[in-house]
């Protein structure tokens, strides 16, 4: 599954940790799609793709559980932050997602695997965004809290894809 728009972007060239910090909490959104946990799962991506690529802090905030933590040691509040700075500084985001797998080890828990995208310019269809985009990698975990999917945490690494 690939997931993109039609948004374009500065062409300035983003920081890895920015990137990252980004498309990680872009990884979730609020539940209650009365389908499948997968198909839940996918609609949050979806949906928060949208959210970032409209810049909409507030609702990607809403999107981290409270007991969120990464690798970095960070929390919920430090990702928040950097987040918002990250949208001030940028005022155009184009991205593109690659879904690996989505996994439950037990029924409110989710694995996601995934490859995000992003490039400095709109990709013309037809083309491999895997070609003209900076790739990352990441795992990131999703609880069932009260009906909603929360992001728990968020890891990811630069693609040598």
């Amino acid at each position: 599954m690939t997931i993109g728009s039609a948004g374009t972007m500065t062409g300035r060239r983003r920081a890895p940790g920015s990137f990252g910090l980004l498309a990680g909490i872009l990884l979730a959104a609020c539940g209650g799609d009365p389908g499948t946990p997968e198909s839940q799962i996918t609609d949050l991506i979806v949906g928060a793709e949208a959210a970032a690529e409209e810049r909409d802090a507030t609702a990607l905030a809403d999107l981290l559980s409270d007991s969120y933590s990464d690798d970095r040691g960070q929390s919920k509040h430090e990702i928040i932050q950097r987040l918002r700075l990250y949208l001030f500084r940028h005022q155009s985001i184009h991205l593109y997602i690659s879904i690996d797998s989505i996994e439950f080890p037990v029924p409110e828990l989710a694995e996601v695997k995934l490859v995000a995208g992003m490039a400095g310019r709109g990709i013309p269809d037809g083309s491999d965004w895997r070609l003209e985009a900076d790739l990352y990698e990441f795992d990131i975990r999703f609880e069932l809290d009260d009906d909603e999917w929360k992001v728990i945490s968020a890891n990811w690494q630069r693609s040598g894809r």
